[in-house]
């Protein structure tokens, strides 16, 4: 089987100060109070790759996607949120309810992962696969992970309670 998923690295364009930025506006929103509360976390709006501190996110995502279809999409539109979530917080959680996938009824979806910040060892806290084919995604600094939405995934496991931050980009197109 080939590996349905490719990451992509931004070192060159994105830096620490940019996911510093990127965790303050984070940090704010659910401060604020202005996040998502119909998920079972920590999760912002799906229009977070909008705001103008995360424009070198958003655009990257955008490549990476691109690239790895090949070509650039009919009728395509992004979204983009942050998951953030802690030990204390996830070990309440069955990990069976986790497995999701991102699918849309009339259009295709590619997903993508980017760790904007991941206190623990990155082999046990990446994106998990149902599939055991698939091998699971190991946190890389910079990187965007991308692959089909309709996989199905979830979070890997949180052994700390300092705040890991992951950005998730859907590009929603027509075949």
């Amino acid at each position: 089987m080939i590996n349905p998923i490719k990451k992509y690295n931004y070192s060159n364009l994105i830096d620490d100060q940019d996911q510093f930025t990127a965790i303050k506006l984070i940090d704010h929103l659910f401060e604020s109070d202005n996040y998502c509360k119909n998920v079972p976390s920590f999760q912002t709006w799906p229009n977070l790759i909008d705001y103008p501190e995360l424009v070198k996110f958003k655009h990257s995502f955008l490549v990476s996607a691109i690239s790895y279809l090949g070509k650039k999409p009919k009728n395509m539109n992004c979204h983009g949120w942050c998951y953030m979530d802690f030990y204390d917080n996830w070990k309440l959680k069955n990990r069976d309810d986790n497995w999701h996938q991102h699918i849309h009824k009339d259009k295709t979806i590619l997903t993508a992962v980017y760790y904007l910040s991941n206190p623990n060892p990155p082999a046990l806290s990446g994106t998990e696969f149902m599939d055991p084919h698939i091998q699971n995604i190991i946190p890389e600094p910079f990187t965007w992970f991308v692959y089909p939405g309709s996989l199905v995934h979830r979070v890997g496991i949180i052994q700390s309670n300092e705040r890991r931050y992951t950005l998730v980009a859907d590009l929603i197109y027509e075949s």
